[in-house]
């Protein structure tokens, strides 16, 4: 996959991925249809707030199974096109629309119309939350000059091959709606000819990046045609993922014996040394009086979300190559407020890796968990007890941590072993009988606070639990077995 356009999501039903098809010339005539579908759908958004009370009135009309017939967005969408669009058997109340959108597509029509009554009902929202919450703020206002871009549908709009890298759509040339020829980048076609024959192709929506012309194509899956998840008793290896600032992530592989078999460092300096001169850049500009750079910003956030990208494809290849099970994260305050620009970015190109490798993950039947993050850089994983950082342990850095040992170790290192172990150390305390429970919590007492747990920890949990297990011999064996001697 073209891993720069990727963004998915899945949920327990349905796991959705979009796809960006680039078009290797950037062609002036899509001005042209931007600009006209734009301005349909601001004709169309002052209709639809003169009707405002009408549209929200439709609700959804359901069968005696309680199911859904038609939903509250179509029944508005046929209300808008009644009003707006004349036909054989409809009179419309607005016939302006058909003398100023002269041959406009029936399914761009539509698709204007739901970007209207979608402008409408968000401003409306927002006004009313601003009225019940006393009025605190700015007046909210309709904004209809969005960068609102057109959706094509097949054999209306949009037309393509399976077997070539042309497709043909619907463009509008200053005077008529005529059909363009236009070639898709080779890498893309390829990608999307290969991998995506199993996933549901929905409507391609004109995109616009760097100049260029993309068309995002959203797939769509069933989640039961998914790899199915081993259960947590069914885990035997899992991937410990510790997200830094310095370090993008350290992985390390941990078995549910506490055996540590593989780790790796994902960094990428480039890309984080041109995001911080850019961070540097805005901190300056903003001493000195300028605190709108929005340029500035966006090359930013566009270098944090290359390293979010890349990150997580890493993590995700390396644990198919560890054939492991799940993919462990720390659960992420988000409440706990980020002082600095660089600590806000870190922040959320975390969320972001977090949220791309629970996508990558699903397709290749991987599991992605979450584990308290309390003490997990603080201790040890050997079980010595707190670790010393930067200043205090004679550093430089934070990367370094000293044990009580004496001992000098990579501190997100042995963060990822913990990360990793306290996984397996719920699954075991879940798995036990309340007479086991008792017998591994009073030889491992570090077991009652999950947040004083590391991989030693680990260790001596599954040691007690083997050696309880472990059936022992009966003299009656015993004598048989040295008489055989």
């Amino acid at each position: 996959m073209y891993v720069r356009n990727f963004k998915a999501r899945r949920c327990q039903c349905m796991a959705t991925v979009s796809y960006g098809l680039k078009i290797t010339e950037a062609y002036h005539i899509f001005d042209k249809t931007i600009k006209i579908y734009r301005n349909a759908v601001h004709y169309i958004s002052d209709i639809a707030i003169r009707h405002f009370d009408e549209l929200k009135s439709l609700e959804s009309i359901t069968g005696d199974d309680g199911k859904v017939i038609i939903s509250a967005q179509q029944r508005r969408q046929q209300k808008m096109e009644r009003l707006i669009h004349s036909t054989a058997n409809n009179d419309a109340v607005y016939k302006c629309f058909d003398k100023e959108f002269y041959k406009f597509p029936s399914y761009l029509r539509r698709d204007a119309i739901n970007t209207a009554i979608g402008l409408i009902l968000s401003y409306r929202s927002q006004l009313q939350k601003w009225e019940d919450g006393g009025r605190h703020g700015r007046r909210p206002y309709l904004n209809r000059n969005q960068n609102t871009m057109p959706c094509f549908y097949r054999n209306n709009t949009f037309l393509n091959s399976e077997e070539t890298n042309i497709v043909s759509l619907k463009l509008y040339n200053g005077k008529d709606w005529i059909w363009e020829t236009f070639v898709i980048r080779d890498c893309d076609f390829i990608y999307a000819y290969n991998h995506m024959k199993a996933w549901k192709a929905s409507a391609p929506v004109l995109v616009k990046r760097n100049h260029r012309y993309e068309l995002r194509i959203s797939y769509e899956m069933a989640g039961s045609k998914f790899p199915k998840f081993k259960k947590d008793k069914e885990t035997e290896t899992v991937i410990g993922v510790d997200l830094g600032i310095n370090t993008d992530a350290v992985c390390s592989v941990v078995h549910k014996d506490g055996t540590v078999t593989g780790q790796r460092f994902i960094n990428h300096p480039v890309e984080k040394d041109r995001m911080y001169g850019l961070l540097n850049t805005i901190k300056k500009a903003q001493q000195n009086g300028n605190h709108k750079t929005p340029r500035l910003w966006r090359m930013a956030n566009n270098y944090n979300e290359a390293i979010a990208v890349k990150t997580a494809v890493e993590i995700v290849r390396f644990a198919m190559e560890s054939k492991a099970d799940v993919i462990v994260f720390e659960h992420l305050n988000m409440k706990k407020k980020k002082r600095g620009n660089k600590q806000k970015l870190s922040l959320w190109r975390k969320r972001d890796v977090q949220h791309r490798v629970e996508a990558l993950a699903a397709r290749n039947g991987i599991r992605v968990s979450y584990i308290c993050a309390v003490n997990t850089s603080r201790l040890a994983f050997d079980g010595s007890g707190k670790v010393l950082r930067g200043k205090d342990a004679g550093f430089d850095t934070y990367e370094l941590c000293k044990f009580t040992t004496g001992k000098v170790y990579n501190c997100d290192l042995s963060a990822s072993k913990n990360i990793g172990a306290r996984f397996f150390i719920r699954v075991l305390l879940k798995s036990l009988s309340a007479k086991e429970e008792l017998l591994v919590l009073a030889k491992v007492p570090e077991l009652n606070r999950r947040t004083s747990c590391c991989l030693a920890t680990l260790i001596n949990a599954y040691a007690v639990l083997c050696a309880s297990k472990a059936k022992p011999e009966s003299p009656a064996e015993g004598d048989a077995a040295r008489q055989s001697h």
